[in-house]
């Protein structure tokens, strides 16, 4: 699926935007300039660039959209922009310990083991304010009020920060809005429904999977919801011998286990 990723690269072009009805995230600044929509290789290139320069300049971003909207391959992307920048991705954000330990691996070289963990903050947050790093926080789920003291600290050019928020229903934009943290906002926007085919042709075919019906493909693609990562996710699963009796694909059933899996619940 390597090849499916970059193709997925090419694909990605979110939009800088400032705060509004749909984020609720407290923007102290807005990021200068917007990234054109166009779904190109190098405007992916660019936003990257940009974001990686604005982390360098101690910006804390949130970046929300839709599971599978693209945002982990972003960030992914924007760590090799960082090149020799300290700095080190989470998978995984709900606790302090959580930016502790990611700090801990972007500043490798400072001892923080056989310590107290706020000691070990304190040694983690006077090297960066020696050399300022970036911390890249995926898969964000809670901020609690310990999170957001610590995250105040980082601020004034010691530490970018991004953080990565799965936004998918009301209920999670009212959680962004009630964040609070004094962010700036950065939205993934949905893929255009023929980047969608695209990408969902390339993916079954580097899968080697029999050849879609339009109809199927139709469904597929209008199932995606502008989110390229859920059909990679349909891809992975459709080589699943359990969804083809015949030769004819279960299309609605594999939609419903990939939007199942991407939300992180068990399949049977």
């Amino acid at each position: 699926m390597h090849s499916c990723v970059g193709h997925l690269r090419a694909l990605l072009c979110p939009l800088m935007t400032p705060p509004d009805s749909e984020s609720g995230v407290a923007v102290r600044e807005p990021l200068p300039g917007q990234v054109a929509s166009d779904k190109s290789e190098p405007a992916f290139r660019a936003l990257t660039q940009r974001l990686a320069m604005e982390l360098r300049r101690g910006r804390h971003i949130v970046l929300w959209g839709p599971r599978g909207s693209g945002k982990t391959t972003l960030l992914q992307a924007v760590g090799l922009e960082l090149g020799d920048v300290h700095h080190a991705l989470s998978t995984a954000t709900s606790h302090l310990d959580d930016i502790t330990q990611t700090f801990e691996r972007a500043y490798a070289e400072v001892p923080t083991q056989g310590v107290r963990r706020r000691t070990a903050r304190s040694r983690l947050w006077w090297a960066a304010d020696a050399d300022p790093g970036c911390l890249l926080l995926d898969h964000v789920t809670k901020v609690p009020a310990a999170m957001k003291g610590w995250l105040r600290r980082l601020r004034g050019g010691v530490v970018g920060v991004v953080l990565a928020v799965d936004v998918d229903s009301p209920r999670e934009r009212e959680w962004l809005r009630g964040m609070k943290i004094g962010c700036s906002s950065l939205r993934m926007p949905p893929v255009d429904s023929r980047s969608l085919t695209r990408l969902l042709n390339h993916s079954w075919a580097a899968a080697e999977l029999a050849p879609l019906t339009p109809s199927a493909r139709r469904t597929l693609v209008r199932s995606a919801r502008g989110r390229p990562g859920w059909v990679l996710q349909c891809a992975r699963l459709a080589s699943d011998r359990r969804y083809w009796n015949t030769g004819r694909l279960h299309v609605h059933v594999l939609a419903t286990d990939a939007e199942m899996r991407l939300r992180g619940m068990g399949l049977p």
